[in-house]
């Protein structure tokens, strides 16, 4: 069975995507660790929601920072991450001690994939001069 196109809106911009999961049966997440982290990636249903024991999520991508547009996790399994939001690369797989997770809706997912924040330039701070501080 083929997953439906997703139509994804950030700005102006509308693209159409098609989203394509790792295996079959796996399925999205974002899972809040104790210390606040949120990560997105993809796990088996059956196994997600055992929080006594570390989530295998694959595909794994950490927040780095959220948008002030967003209003917390749950609203990056609503939507995904905005032009604002600070992602890591993904990485194969990892296991995560969380303490809740959510599984993301289509839309939300074809975000994280987009990667909407990677064609945002950054500002490079100012490189600080230790002996002219000195002197």
């Amino acid at each position: 069975m083929q997953e439906p196109e997703i139509v994804l809106s950030i700005g102006e911009a509308e693209e159409v995507i098609t989203i394509t999961t790792p295996r079959i049966g796996v399925r999205a997440y974002v899972g809040l660790a104790p210390n606040g982290a949120m990560y997105f990636g993809y796990a088996m249903p059956e196994l997600a929601f055992d929080l006594t024991k570390p989530v295998l999520l694959e595909r794994v991508r950490f927040l780095c920072m959220l948008s002030p547009n967003l209003r917390g996790w749950t609203d990056l399994a609503i939507s995904g991450p905005d032009r604002q939001c600070r992602v890591s690369p993904s990485a194969a797989a990892g296991y995560f001690m969380l303490v809740s997770i959510v599984e993301c809706q289509k839309k939300a997912a074809a975000a994280w994939e987009k990667e909407p924040w990677a064609n945002v330039q950054v500002m490079q701070a100012p490189q600080f001069d230790m002996g002219r501080a000195m002197s």
